[in-house]
Order: structure tokens, then C-alpha cells, then sequence
């Protein structure tokens, strides 16, 4: 048997040198070990050092998870000057660079494949320089890399939409793509790596926006290598899930004061919850335009439940002002700190400036 909540609430709110004066001795200092970089492309690794003089062949050493597994042989053609930087140099490991070469393994590996580089390992990578006698002139320092992929998740409140992702161990930038609609090509934007968000000002009304974001590694003013792509995110535009967010937090911070235990929310309820938000924009009331009840919404969707209550506002601007609102209002309050209730679906529903409000709890 379903429990209907008829409660309205419709308010507007809107180096040192020592002399003497008889003998100078003379130090030689060593020289500093050239400088490398791993870093970590889309099923591949680009390796950039620092060239060292009169070297006629590197040795470059990969392995992962500290366990070093194999080398090969690079003559100077193999590798390439670096651009913008010609005391650089760089190899790109990837399945080209690999064809016909021999790799000597320092492990059960004997090659590299370039489709079992995983997100979840650290890869690190050395250089040893020969002169034309084969004679050792310089190792480079080791480099690592964990370059994984972020974990994103799109968010739309009043006039943007946006993405925001996590850091990226090893990543100093990142790029995002995004398209929205029926569209099939996507936007790309580069982002520094102190950022981790991006937003779209103003963006289409009534449409869906896809995102994804991969990390990636910027040396010098290039960007030389990318982590995976994300999975996407999307939100739609019609719909503040930025607000629905807060007033999840809201409406448990309510019940927590009471130790009464917090609401938790789904796709299939959230859906249930814009409807409704979107039909009231239509005609403000626990009735559908239809003419039926707010219930039958969720067995439209496919939402179960033997129990049953709905919330309601219109125009507040904030989270915090409609929790309030409903939190002043006794029918409202009973149904945010109704013990039987175990799942609520929001709505924050914009259109033309306005703010329509729902709050769809069940069991």
C-alpha cells in the first residue's frame, strides 16, 4: 500500500677554489650523470635524455615493478634529436620500435608488448652511452613512471557544466575531451597539471555533454606522451546535479541530528526524480500533467517500492535555502526525517532561469 505525501511547499527566494701562494691544485669534479625522462604514452613510452659527447651507441635497460627485464642496443639512428632541444634526445618505445629488434631479457620476458603495459605497474628505464670502442662513457639516472588513467566525473549546475578528475601519479597536465548532443567529434582541451577540473560556460540547453580525460606528460612547451583515456562521463544540461549533490548532503546532515540512519540515491530513483521535476515545471503539483499521481512515475520507470513520498518546490536559488524551506514546513519535514524511508531521488530541474525542486523518497 503506498503512503501518499500531499505536502506543497511554493515559495519565491529567490664548485670552490683553494690558492696558496707557493702551489695550486687542480680538481677535476665528475660529471654529472645526463639526465633522463620516462614517460609514458597511449601503449607506449617515450624515453628522452640528454645526449652525452662522443657516444656512438646507447644501451637502453627497461623493466617495471623494480624488476629489471631487458635491453637493446640503439644506434645513433634510432634515436632523434629531440624538438626545441638539440642536448636531447629521445627513443619511442612502441610495437614499431620493437619490430625487428633484439631485446636480451633480464627476466621470463623476452619482448616488450606494447598491449600488456598496465595502468597498475611503475615502469622505469635506464641509458648506458658507449663510445665507437665500445668503452662505457655515462649511465644516466633512472627513470620512473606511473602514468594511470584519472577518474573523472561530469557535474552541471546553473549556466555550466563541467568535468573534475583525481591526480594522475606521474602526469604533469592533462587533456580533456568533450562533445555533447548528437555531435561525433570532440573538443579537445589542454589543462595544467594544478588543474583538475574544466568547465563550459554556458553551454547548449537541453542536451547531454560526454567527457573524458587522460593524463599526460609536457616536457619543455611539448606534450610527448598521454596516458589512457578515461571512461566517459556525461550529464545533462537540464538538470543542476551540482545542487542534487548538496541537498543529498543536506537532507543527511537533517537526519544524522536525529540519528536517524542517511539516505542513499541511485541512477533508477534520480531518473524518477527529474521527471517529476521536469513535469512540475509544467504544472506545479503531486499530480502529473497526466492526470495521474506523483507515484506512478516510478512504476512508469521501474522503480519498486510499497512506499512512498515526494517533496516539492519551486524557484528557491541554493541547496541550502530549499532544505530549509522543506525543514520549515511540517509535511516536508516528516517526509526528510521519515525513518521508513531508505532511498531518496533528486531533482534540480532549470528552465528559463528558474529552479524546480524534487525530492522522490521510497523504501
Amino acid at each position: 500500500m503506498k503512503t501518499i505525501k500531499k505536502s506543497i511547499l511554493s515559495l519565491l527566494m529567490v664548485c670552490t677554489i683553494l690558492m696558496g701562494s707557493l702551489a695550486a691544485t687542480t680538481v677535476t669534479a665528475a660529471a654529472a650523470s645526463p639526465q633522463l625522462n620516462l614517460v609514458r604514452g597511449q601503449n607506449c613510452f617515450n624515453v628522452v635524455w640528454n645526449k652525452v659527447d662522443n657516444a656512438a651507441k646507447y644501451r637502453l635497460y627497461f623493466g617495471a615493478n623494480c624488476r629489471w627485464r631487458r635491453y637493446t642496443d640503439l644506434a645513433l639512428s634510432d634515436v632523434t634529436v629531440y624538438p626545441n632541444n638539440t642536448k636531447s634526445v629521445q627513443f619511442l618505445i612502441n610495437s614499431k620500435a620493437l619490430t625487428g629488434r633484439y631485446w636480451a631479457p633480464y627476466g621470463q620476458d623476452k619482448h616488450i608488448s606494447t598491449s600488456s603495459l598496465k595502468t597498475t605497474e611503475n615502469y622505469m628505464c635506464q641509458v648506458e652511452a658507449f663510445d665507437k670502442n665500445n668503452n662505457h662513457l655515462a649511465w644516466t639516472n633512472v627513470g620512473y613512471v606511473y602514468l594511470g588513467t584519472a577518474t573523472i566525473k561530469a557535474w552541471s549546475k546553473p549556466n555550466s557544466v563541467g568535468v573534475s578528475w583525481n591526480t594522475a601519479s606521474g602526469s604533469n597536465h592533462y587533456q580533456v575531451a568533450y562533445r555533447y548532443g548528437s555531435q561525433t567529434t570532440y573538443t579537445y582541451k589542454l589543462c595544467s597539471g594544478s588543474t583538475r577540473q574544466y568547465v563550459v560556460e554556458n553551454p547548449k540547453k537541453s542536451v547531454t555533454y560526454y567527457f573524458q580525460v587522460r593524463p599526460c606528460v609536457m616536457v619543455g612547451d611539448t606534450i610527448r606522451a598521454y596516458g589512457s583515456w578515461s571512461k566517459t562521463s556525461s550529464v545533462n544540461t537540464d538538470f543542476c546535479s551540482v545542487y542534487e549533490e548538496e541537498v543529498l548532503k543536506l537532507v543527511n546532515q537533517e537526519r544524522a541530528k536525529r540519528s536517524l540512519s542517511p539516505l542513499s540515491t541511485n541512477t533508477g530513483i534520480t531518473n524518477v526524480a527529474h521527471l517529476r521535476a521536469k513535469e512540475t515545471a509544467q504544472y506545479f503539483s503531486h499530480t502529473r500533467p497526466n492526470g495521474k499521481n506523483c507515484f506512478t512515475a516510478a512504476d512508469e520507470l521501474g522503480v519498486a517500492h510499497s512506499y512512498a513520498g515526494e517533496n516539492i518546490a519551486f524557484n528557491y536559488p541554493t541547496p541550502a535555502d530549499v532544505v530549509k524551506g522543506w525543514m520549515d514546513s511540517q509535511g516536508h519535514r516528516d517526509n526528510i526525517l521519515n525513518s521508513g524511508f531508505t532511498k531518496i531521488g533528486i531533482g534540480c530541474y532549470e528552465i528559463n532561469g528558474a529552479l524546480y525542486w524534487v525530492q522522490f523518497f521510497t523504501n
